[in-house]
């Protein structure tokens, strides 16, 4: 597991690298690691996202406003009233998916932009 994790880690890391030099002349380094440390944080972003939303951090926002939306229309009260059905006032249990890469992408740009931050200060300071 901590093989796969590290050569995930690892591709990501070697294509953020390869991005950024045919993004950015390697011959101007300031701005080649500005541009890496850019992408970095661009790749932190969209991990951090993914992990959101396989968490299911919108899911009871999202019960909680149809919950609502069922309460304000008259009909639907007036419909339960006379069938007798039960109103549903909990929340559904709900269970994170399991998103592996996205933490292995997020510990990738870590250390890329560690290692961005690290060059330019030992460059440039």
């Amino acid at each position: 597991m901590v093989k796969r994790t590290s050569m995930i880690a690892f591709g990501v890391i070697c294509l953020t690298m390869i991005i950024t030099c045919l993004m950015q002349p390697i011959y101007l380094l300031m701005t080649w690691l500005n541009t890496l440390f850019m992408t970095s944080l661009i790749i932190i972003v969209m991990s951090g996202a993914v992990i959101v939303w396989a968490g299911r951090f919108f899911h009871h926002f999202i019960y909680d406003i149809v919950y609502f939306l069922k309460r304000l229309s008259r009909t639907s009260e007036v419909v339960v009233t006379v069938e007798g059905r039960k109103v549903y006032h909990g929340r559904k249990s709900v269970r994170p998916k399991k998103v592996k890469i996205a933490q292995e992408l997020i510990l990738a740009s870590i250390v890329t932009s560690l290692l961005a931050t690290i060059l330019s200060y030992v460059l440039f300071a």
